[in-house]
């Protein structure tokens, strides 16, 4: 061979590397680009997924064969982006390789130690520790320990003074569930005694777990207090934006409970998909709007913020999302949970007016509270209508129902309850008995608790929508 062939061959034998040295970047690189620059998840304005845990490359309801198969072929074609394709780094390091597929392996058998979801509200991306002594469980309010209870009683531990306590406004809807003075009383929701939490964590072998929303509401910092000593904290959707199955899926996989959650699901959907069937004969939407009736300042209405689930539910079966265009438009936070907005008579009668609405659903604490009964909500009723003032009243279709339907796992009861109180012509009574009843029994609370104990509605004296089938 000489001199010129040599170099001609050495010259192609070195193109040949560089192609297949590139070619390997570009099969293994975070952005698919050609390069090995770190990819970033992008800022997100909703969850990805129901199941949104990182590895849920499909983003389905469901870890499985179909997501190693997705993150195999994404790979091998190589031409991806990071930004669009996040959910399959499973091992959250900014690269989508091999590794990820090693590791959705692992988290299929629930056998990987870390697993990385997406948390309520913010969207952050947190890490839940699999590996661990045990999974129980203490839930701050009562979404997120419905959210518990239908994964197992036998996970719950702990709960706050909304539930734990007799004079708990919470307390009445749980006592046929469990024993509840068996468990941990650790106060606030808001602030969650530490002492208490010490507590816990010394009867479960320093291993425990709180299952609540977002940070900056919720047992803020306790990450870092009780880190080191065994506690962890799933921040779920539970009644924050209607998100409630994407806090109950996500939950039931960093607690290993799937089947659980599947089995709710199906019938979580099925309620959906009925509504959303009926929807289909209604040919003209109503404008309705929600309003806390227990939570109003002196002289005022209490609506409600841009994160609430009754809003998002309201929109299943009503024009738009009133409550939430009014709450942005008169200069309400986008994303604080819990975050509530004082309208005047004055203020609401102009909204009225604007958004054309003709229907107004107040929501109090019922139905699973012994203490609101018929005259109870007769009451509320009155003052809410006096509230608003004659001129709105004469003007509006008024109803005062049970938020506690329209927030957490019970939310899709809601659109049923909403739609019964819009088109009574297309939802009946008989649907909103079905869904309660089942719903009940799934949660273990039937024994006390069913339709024919409950006061949901009242929409004035002699309506014949009124549900009060309770003192």
């Amino acid at each position: 061979m000489d001199e010129k062939t040599t170099k001609m061959v050495v010259i192609i034998v070195a193109v040949v590397a560089v192609v297949a040295i590139a070619a390997f970047f570009m099969m293994n690189n975070g952005g698919g680009s050609g390069d090995d620059k770190k990819g970033e998840i992008p800022d997100l304005t909703e969850f990805p997924a129901r199941l949104a845990v990182l590895g849920n490359a499909n983003c389905d309801d469901y870890l499985d064969d179909k997501d190693v198969a997705y993150v195999e072929k994404l790979i091998k074609e190589s031409n991806f982006d990071y930004a669009k394709e996040f959910m399959c780094d499973a091992n959250y390091d900014g690269y989508i390789d091999d590794k990820d597929v090693d590791v959705i392996k692992k988290m299929i058998d629930y056998k990987q130690p870390t697993v990385y979801y997406f948390g309520v509200v913010d969207y952050d991306v947190r890490e839940y520790h699999t590996d661990v002594a045990n999974h129980y469980v203490c839930p701050l309010i009562a979404p997120p320990f419905d959210a518990c209870l239908i994964l197992g009683a036998d996970l719950i531990k702990g709960a706050d003074d909304r539930i734990v306590p007799e004079t708990g406004n919470a307390h009445d809807r749980y006592t046929t569930a469990l024993d509840l003075s068996k468990l941990v009383n650790v106060g606030s929701c808001n602030t969650p005694s530490k002492e208490a939490i010490a507590t816990l964590l010394k009867q479960n072998d320093n291993c425990m777990t709180l299952v609540c929303g977002q940070h900056d509401y919720y047992a803020d910092g306790y990450e870092d207090l009780f880190g080191s000593q065994g506690l962890q904290i799933i921040r779920m959707g539970s009644w924050e934006g209607g998100v409630a199955i994407h806090g109950l899926l996500t939950t039931a996989y960093l607690l290993d409970r799937m089947d659980e959650a599947y089995d709710y699901l199906e019938w979580y959907d099925g309620v959906e998909d009925m509504v959303a069937k009926k929807m289909k004969s209604v040919t003209e939407r109503k404008n309705a709007i929600c309003f806390y009736t227990d939570q109003s300042e002196a002289g005022k209405i209490c609506l409600l913020g841009n994160t609430a689930a009754e809003n998002a539910m309201l929109t299943k079966v009503n024009s738009y999302d009133i409550g939430t265009t009014i709450f942005k438009a008169r200069g309400g936070s986008s994303i604080v949970t819990g975050d509530k907005m004082q309208l005047t008579s004055e203020q609401l009668a102009s909204d009225v007016a604007t958004y054309k609405i003709d229907t107004i659903i107040g929501l109090t604490n019922t139905p699973l509270q012994s203490k609101t009964t018929a005259a109870v909500m007769a009451e509320k009723y009155a003052d809410f209508a006096e509230r608003m003032g004659t001129a709105v009243y004469s003007q509006i279709d008024l109803s005062i129902g049970g938020y506690v339907f329209a927030s957490g796992l019970s939310e899709v009861i809601a659109q049923v309850v909403m739609g019964y109180v819009l088109y009574d012509d297309v939802f009946t009574k008989a649907d909103i008995e079905t869904v309660c009843n089942e719903y009940v029994e799934m949660l273990g609370i039937d024994e006390k608790w069913n339709y024919d104990t409950m006061n949901q509605l009242y929409c004035g004296e002699g309506d014949d929508r009124n549900i009060l089938n309770m003192g």
